[in-house]
């Protein structure tokens, strides 16, 4: 397992990007190895999503580790999964890597190509499916009738 980082790289290369959003530059403590980024990169498609994604790998890291106190040094792993958590949320809405909601039938053309496809599911509801107008009651409704 390889870690590199060179900082000269970091607007060239996928993996140096990911590492220095998630601040994973400091060769004494390596935060993920370049195979583990090359993989989220790859899965991820890009390195904004791998990067978010690398920060809840990181979160879970922390996240197994207890809280530890020896002496005057406390080591707080708890807090640097919230952090990892956090920061990937951030990514998140910062790259806007959350699905936008598709509309269909925009356009008058894709309308009626929706509407001429045999394959098509027929929607549930219409527009003036509880219009009243043209209904006719044939029998007289008596609501409240008191008599026999």
């Amino acid at each position: 397992m390889t870690w590199t980082y060179d900082s000269t790289s970091t607007a060239v290369t996928p993996l140096a990007r990911v590492r220095l959003t998630i601040g994973d530059t400091v060769s004494g403590d390596p935060l993920l190895t370049d195979e583990e980024i090359a993989r989220l990169i790859s899965q991820q498609g890009s390195w904004q999503k791998a990067s978010a994604e690398a920060c809840r790998s990181i979160a879970a890291k922390f996240a197994r580790e207890p809280d530890t106190k020896v002496g005057k040094t406390a080591f707080s792993h708890s807090q640097k999964a919230k952090m990892y958590l956090d920061m990937a949320k951030k990514l998140e809405a910062e790259f806007n890597l959350h699905v936008a909601p598709w509309v269909g039938a925009i356009s008058q053309d894709w309308k009626e190509a929706e509407q001429d496809d045999d394959d098509r599911v027929e929607p549930a509801f219409a527009r003036g499916m509880s219009d009243t107008e043209d209904l006719h009651l044939d029998a007289e409704v008596n609501l409240g009738s008191t008599e026999d």
